[in-house]
């Protein structure tokens, strides 16, 4: 079995790297994993700062759609709400966590990234969520994460239309705090863990609460998304979209990703 996670403490500073598994998919595994990993650091008074990323730069392609769609509607109610609470778990922690992004950054990638508190990329990230293009709409709480942080509009403009946004322009628009040049990534990560590490363990707090204070989740929202997820699913539209992700030859694919 493989490994959903790697996780590698460095004196203050825990890297959770997701694991560059087929197609890039988070699943029941990958979310528990990260779910255990967050709460053993939240415990543990050495870790000072957690950083985010995926194996080779890509931050996650989206949910399991292959395996959620086979699933009944209460699995996949089930399993947006274990997304859901992971990423209200990443946003609540009490220690500063920061997604460091260097390729393309989707869907549920995207989704969890908008819970962490500070988002540094490099020039060539791409960020977006295309999950409206294959009939599901997203459901870790990426919705209302999205109009908080930049304004309904441009929301609706990136959950709707689905086209990728390039770090330019998510700098511009406020998904990213920091952009650097392809190659710097790394050290200005470095760079960030250990100014966040030297800060009094107590102020971080203070500031995350306060800064964060309105991030508190509409809970309705979050159930009416959970349904529309779960019913999306179950649709004919969104089956034979997935079962096309079988097949990379096929038009709706090369069309959705090109």
């Amino acid at each position: 079995m493989s490994v959903p996670i790697h996780v590698h403490a460095d004196g203050p500073l825990l890297r959770l790297t997701l694991a560059r598994r087929e197609a890039l998919s988070v699943d029941v595994q990958v979310l528990a994993a990260l779910d255990e990993a967050l709460a053993r650091a939240a415990g543990d008074a050495s870790v000072r700062v957690i950083e985010f990323r995926g194996e080779g730069g890509s931050l996650a392609a989206g949910v399991d759609l292959l395996h959620a769609a086979r699933g009944s509607t209460l699995e996949a109610r089930r399993f947006a709400r274990l997304g859901q609470d992971l990423a209200r778990r990443i946003e609540t922690l009490g220690k500063p966590v920061v997604a460091v992004l260097d390729d393309d950054v989707l869907g549920a990638g995207l989704e969890l990234a908008l819970a962490c508190p500070l988002r540094i990329a490099s020039e060539r990230c791409r960020l977006g969520l295309p999950d409206i293009a294959l009939g599901v709409l997203p459901g870790f709480g990426g919705i209302q994460r999205l109009a908080r942080l930049l304004g309904r509009a441009a929301a609706l403009e990136l959950c709707l239309v689905a086209d990728h946004v390039d770090a330019t322009r998510a700098h511009a628009l406020g998904l990213l705090q920091q952009v650097v040049p392809v190659g710097q990534l790394d050290a200005a990560a470095a760079a960030l863990g250990a100014r966040l590490a030297r800060i009094p363990d107590h102020a971080v707090r203070a500031v995350l609460a306060v800064a964060l204070g309105d991030a508190e989740p509409d809970e309705v929202g979050l159930h009416r998304e959970r349904d529309l997820f779960a019913v999306a699913l179950r649709t004919p539209a969104v089956r034979s979209r997935t079962a096309a992700l079988l097949d990379p030859d096929a038009p709706l694919l090369q069309e959705q990703w090109q």
